[in-house]
């Protein structure tokens, strides 16, 4: 069965091409896709990713909504600050906004990210060490400049 991270990855895929219009279709096109979920999981999702619900349906936040394939560098737009633990690089982002950056850090090419853990605003980068830790700060603080 596949997680968390891989689900909302496939829903900003499937936003990317635009809007969707329920819930109910959002659970379609996944189910389409072999993931099957139920509502009040697509709604979590929607509320984690920051969806913005309009009249033409569910969209991605700001400038995702033009996107059509996942970008080399991510839309750290909603990065508040950054912080250096050893082999880790602790992002804040503001309530609910985390897991949606760590999804697009996820599928970012930096090379020295492991992975990600997402909580409501913080994401923790882990990286294989501190040096490489230090690299992917100086990377997104250049970015967020």
């Amino acid at each position: 069965m596949p997680n968390k991270s891989s689900r909302q990855a496939l829903i900003l895929q499937l936003l990317a091409n635009g809007p969707v219009g329920s819930q109910e279709t959002l659970r379609n096109l996944l189910e389409q896709h072999g993931l099957e979920t139920n509502q009040a999981t697509i709604s979590r999702d929607c509320r984690e990713l920051g969806l913005i619900k309009t009249n033409t349906g569910y969209m991605l936040p700001g400038s995702l909504a033009n996107r059509t394939a996942p970008a080399s560098t991510p839309n750290l737009s909603d990065v508040l600050s950054v912080d250096l633990a050893a082999n880790l690089v602790i992002l804040r982002t503001p309530a609910g906004r985390a897991s949606m950056v760590a999804i697009q850090i996820d599928h970012a090419s930096y090379p020295d990210v492991v992975g990600t853990i997402a909580g409501d605003d913080t994401i923790f980068v882990a990286t294989p060490s501190p040096t490489a830790a230090k690299r992917l700060l100086r990377t997104i603080e250049k970015e967020l400049e």
